[in-house]
């Protein structure tokens, strides 16, 4: 091969190769899975003590409640357990990996319950991430057939909301009413 086509080999490969970082830079990708940051904010917090407050796993809807009160405590404290871990934290930033992380945890502490009892805690899970306002998905919960998700948001609503507002318990509406 004479040495002139070696060297228009290795320009033209050069220049693909700038071309090909070039591009990479300039080119927009969609936005990576867990860039997203929430404030834990008091209202946030006083939304939080409102589920931690509340009595989980009871029948109603579509969940037939837990076999027991020794099942229904110790799933409980699953939940409890990771609003308790939230709520140390101060306030200031809240990375959805690490809220992610925290859930990942809890979805395979209820792993080996009941589907319907998994289910279910998969939902006070789905609510912890809706209060925060992340948008992006945690990757633990698909929605079944597009049930419940709302355009621009990419996890299912918990049982019980409808829309990204929320259910607003008692706790929540005394809360809200005070801070008015």
């Amino acid at each position: 091969m004479p040495h002139y086509a070696r060297f228009i080999a290795m320009v033209v490969l050069g220049l693909v190769a700038i071309g090909g970082a070039a591009w990479r830079l300039i080119k927009r990708g969609p936005e990576p899975l867990y860039e997203e940051s929430a404030l834990l904010s008091p209202e946030i917090r006083a939304r939080l003590r409102a589920l931690r407050e509340e009595a989980k796993f009871a029948a109603e809807d579509d969940y037939p409640g837990q076999g027991g009160p020794k099942t229904r405590a110790k799933l409980s404290a699953v939940i409890d357990d990771l609003l308790d871990d939230i709520l140390a934290e101060p306030d200031g930033p809240v990375e959805a990996s690490d809220l992610a992380g925290r859930l990942g945890l809890a979805v395979a502490a209820v792993s080996t319950r009941t589907e319907a009892d998994a289910r279910r805690a998969h939902g006070y899970m789905l609510e912890i991430w809706w209060i925060f306002g992340f948008r992006s998905a945690a990757g633990y919960f698909t929605p079944e057939d597009g049930a419940g998700v709302v355009d621009g948001w990419a996890e299912p609503m918990p049982p019980g909301w409808t829309g990204p507002e929320g259910r607003l318990t008692a706790a929540h509406k005394e809360y809200f009413a005070r801070s008015r």
